[in-house]
């Protein structure tokens, strides 16, 4: 006799259940313990229902980390939005991503930090510009460049250079977690600090 087919709603609490269980053992190990085997277990689901849900354990984390992310790149849209001088509107955004990270760092290991086994083929990779820190940064830079204010050069490149450098001070100590390194958080100002002097442009005389 074939299996009754599920209702919207169980699958609904099947997914939710697939979701709480993955970031459960996220919590507890990080990645080094997730397996759909090990996700299904702790839904109390079957390994066949958790891929009825989702293509891979992948997929799976990637659910659990896109509200989050999606809040934060709402928050610096407001950001930019809210701030027309340029240099204020960078600091501003630099400080708004590294404050988010302090906040969610399971939420930042698992989007930001994550390294992959493989990397992603070329043609799976989505451009810079549709994330809002890239494109946000890109944006106040070309409008500094325009004002005079900030130092000549492409302002993708540049964009990435900033994003760079504070999320270098955010993922070293978590890198390195076997070196006494110092916080991050006694570090972010100086680095935004430094990143703004190497972006300002000369003024002559």
């Amino acid at each position: 006799m074939p299996r009754p087919q599920a209702t919207p709603e169980q699958k609904r609490a099947a997914r939710r259940a697939i979701l709480a269980a993955a970031a459960a053992l996220y919590r507890e190990s990080g990645l080094t313990d997730i397996s759909a085997r090990a996700i299904a277990a702790r839904a109390e689901v079957s390994v066949g229902t958790l891929y009825t849900h989702f293509a891979s354990v992948v997929e799976i984390l990637q659910a659990l980390w896109q509200k989050p992310v999606a809040q934060v790149s709402a928050e610096l849209e407001a950001i930019a939005a809210a701030t027309p001088n340029p240099e204020a509107r960078l600091r501003a955004l630099l400080r708004h991503y590294a404050q988010f990270a302090l906040a969610n760092p399971a939420v930042y290991r698992g989007a930001f930090l994550h390294v992959r086994a493989e990397p992603l083929p070329k043609d799976a990779r989505m451009s810079p510009e549709a994330t809002a820190m890239h494109r946000l940064l890109t944006e106040a830079i070309r409008a500094g460049q325009g004002q005079g204010e900030l130092v000549t050069g492409n302002p993708e490149i540049l964009a990435q250079v900033l994003w760079a450098g504070i999320h270098g001070v955010l993922a070293l100590p978590q890198n390195l977690d076997r070196v006494a390194l110092n916080p991050a958080q006694g570090q972010l100002e100086p680095m935004i600090d430094l990143l703004m002097r190497g972006l300002a442009a000369t003024k002559s005389n």
